[in-house]
């Protein structure tokens, strides 16, 4: 109990970090979640991950820095080296990254919020500062990011068109 909160279940980072959406596993009992929901977050969140790593905005320094054809042989986040076989690489060349998202885009999870009307929810992006993805948004993000070395936040520019896979 801290500042008035009573705090029902902690997880800590490097369990997140290493284990990813299976961390929400742990959450089920304490949520009161039936199995085929718990079953349905993990899904939605099984892509996210990977989107929200390798598309818009906000992707990984690693992938943005392969995007952009520079020497990926050992990039940096924030002080510390992350290499291929580290589990903090985000191995975004080894995704069909339109696949991807339109595989989250078919989750129970989204078809739900989608048929609730909620068309412009954070949920369907992979950061908050990109728009809803949309089937090919990843794609266009990707290609403007490698053709015109868009930075960290920085949103697809409104003329740039891309080309069609």
């Amino acid at each position: 109990r801290q500042d008035g909160y009573s705090v029902g279940m902690v997880t800590y980072v490097r369990d997140v970090a290493r284990l990813s959406f299976r961390t929400l596993y742990g959450y089920q009992k304490f949520l009161m979640l039936t199995d085929d929901e718990i079953n349905d977050m993990a899904e939605y969140l099984r892509y996210w991950s990977i989107l929200r790593q390798c598309c818009g905005t906000q992707m990984s320094y690693a992938w943005r820095v392969e995007l952009e054809g520079k020497n990926n042989t050992q990039v940096h986040l924030y002080t510390r080296p992350v290499q291929r076989h580290s589990l903090w690489y985000s191995a975004c060349e080894n995704y069909d990254i339109d696949d991807i998202e339109n595989s989250f885009l078919q989750t129970r999870v989204v078809q739900d919020i989608l048929r609730v009307g909620l068309k412009d929810t954070l949920l369907l992006r992979p950061s908050g500062r990109d728009p809803p993805l949309d089937g090919s948004y990843c794609r266009r993000y990707n290609q403007a990011t490698k053709e015109l070395n868009l930075d960290f936040n920085q949103p697809i520019p409104p003329d740039f068109k891309g080309e069609e896979p």
